[in-house]
């Protein structure tokens, strides 16, 4: 595959990832950063965890080790934005005002999910 047809379908584009603080979800959006460079943004949907916030989350996650090359171009990280929510409600559990904003920014939706269901005997 041309790596400069697929640059040039992302260039200018908004993204929103779904599922992206999981293992394939930090590899998609580091390889966005990498060689999409020219995306406008990168929204990812994120649930507070562990105390952390949102925000807090993605800024730990950008200085995983997958992230190190962009050390040196730290705007190219700006452009990662969390966005409070969960994929499992309605209106992926974002405030309205996020959702409107979504609505009129986002161009590709990106879903990484995986779903467990336990039954319990």
């Amino acid at each position: 595959i041309n790596m400069s047809v697929i640059s040039d379908w992302y260039r200018g584009q908004t993204i929103l990832v779904i599922g992206g603080t999981g293992f394939m979800g930090k590899v998609l959006v580091e390889k966005l950063l990498r060689s999409c460079s020219d995306v406008n943004r990168i929204y990812v949907l994120v649930r507070p965890k562990k105390n952390l916030t949102p925000s807090a989350r993605i800024d730990e996650m950008l200085k995983l080790p997958i992230f190190e090359s962009h050390k040196n171009n730290p705007e190219v990280l700006k452009k990662v934005i969390a966005v409070e929510g969960d994929s499992t409600e309605c209106a992926l559990g974002t405030k309205k005002d996020i959702m409107t904003q979504l609505i009129s920014e986002v161009t590709i939706v990106l879903i990484l999910l995986l779903l467990f269901v336990w039954t319990l005997i």
